[in-house]
């Protein structure tokens, strides 16, 4: 069992408080850990409540994330809480914005597990990486979120080069309808994670209802900035222990989406050896 803070590293930023609706205005510190093996088929989350003014006021329950809502589960050490903590238990499951918030984290927990063993893959120069290219099951890595009634699965996605000292975060936003995932992104847009300024992945440039989607994103995260950046940090730790990269560059770094705009007839950006026309220029 591994906790987020200690996979992440405690920043302001991490700390998470949340709020009871049982009444109480008290505010309860979220320390939530799960299992660090991307093999377990488990898929719950271990939490541990504490009270923001009295530290010594704390208490452990488990959640399953699998189902549409969190799901109360046994408490791993077997203790049972009080008719108190359990109503402050349900309550934490019913609130819609924590789903999200853990499944996240357990992600990161997973692609902390994901870099401390597997042998070398020879790497592709020119493209990008997510953390689900290196775990069987990929479903767990996408991050969900929700806005104006719509669900989107987002795919992050960052430059692996060792000494390549980009910082961008390369997102795809695929439409879900009817418990389906659209088949090509709607919005494909980079985030300069710097600066945080956003452009297009690829000509044309972002419409005005595209700038809003990946606003609707950023205002879904908490610390969407420091979020991202932890799971660039981990995907470049697994990258640098399971990839090997080609030694055909002269010992230069190759960039993993190109900076040039692409023309029809160029190679396309996204490195699969195709012209653009033929692949991503096709939207």
């Amino acid at each position: 069992m591994k906790s987020y803070m200690s996979v992440a590293g405690q920043e302001r930023g991490d700390v998470v408080c949340w709020k009871s609706d049982t009444g109480s205005d008290q505010l309860w510190v979220i320390h939530d850990s799960y299992c660090q093996n991307p093999e377990c088929p488990g898929c719950a989350a271990h939490i541990c409540l504490i009270e923001l003014n009295n530290i010594d006021r704390q208490f452990l329950f488990a959640v399953g994330l699998d189902e549409p809502k969190l799901v109360l589960e046994p408490d791993p050490s077997g203790e049972e809480l009080s008719p108190e903590d359990h109503s402050i238990a349900e309550d934490f499951c019913q609130d819609a914005s924590n789903r999200p918030l853990l499944h996240r984290r357990r992600q990161l927990v997973r692609a902390w597990g994901l870099a401390q063993a597997g042998g070398p893959v020879r790497a592709w120069n020119g493209r990008t990486y997510h953390l689900g290219d290196f775990d069987p099951h990929e479903k767990h890595y996408p991050i969900a979120f929700e806005a104006n009634g719509v669900n989107w699965i987002v795919l992050d996605q960052y430059c692996v080069v060792p000494d390549c000292t980009c910082n961008v975060a390369h997102l795809s936003f695929y439409r879900v309808a009817s418990g389906k995932v659209q088949k090509s992104p709607e919005v494909s847009a980079e985030i300069d994670l710097d600066n945080e300024s956003v452009r297009e992945s690829f000509p044309p440039p972002l419409s005005e209802g595209q700038l809003r989607v990946v606003a609707d994103f950023k205002e879904q995260m908490i610390a969407w900035n420091r979020e991202l950046n932890v799971r660039r940090k981990l995907l470049r730790e697994i990258a640098a222990k399971r990839l090997s990269f080609p030694d055909d560059t002269d010992g230069k770094a190759v960039p993993a989406i190109s900076t040039k705009r692409a023309s029809r007839n160029d190679p396309c950006p996204c490195g699969s050896g195709r012209k653009y026309k033929k692949c991503c220029g096709k939207r």
